[in-house]
């Protein structure tokens, strides 16, 4: 089985690509980083926003050309906690 995890509960847009079968992990990431300070909510959400569609793509990408078409079987994603907006993003994507 293999699985696609989206994470986006704050600073990080995260989706993995986990095969229950070889224990394989491809990960692609990326983080949100403030030109100062901590996370701006509002910055944060807007960055997921553009950030999770594209490392979602790289990683239904690199599943498709591994295990063809059907390669995905199940998806998970992070719920909580973190910032709303961004976690509705993450829900939305899955």
């Amino acid at each position: 089985m293999r699985v696609l995890g989206i994470e986006g509960t704050a600073w990080c847009a995260s989706a993995a690509l986990y095969d229950t079968e070889t224990d394989a992990v491809l990960i692609e990431s990326d983080p949100y980083e403030p030109d100062s300070g901590g996370i701006h909510p509002r910055e944060a959400a807007e960055h997921m926003s553009e950030a999770i569609p594209a490392v979602v793509d790289a990683m239904l990408t690199a599943a498709e050309d591994e295990h063809g078409p059907d390669a995905i079987d199940a998806v998970a994603f992070s719920r909580g906690p973190g910032l709303g907006p961004c976690l509705r993003t993450v829900g939305t994507a899955a």
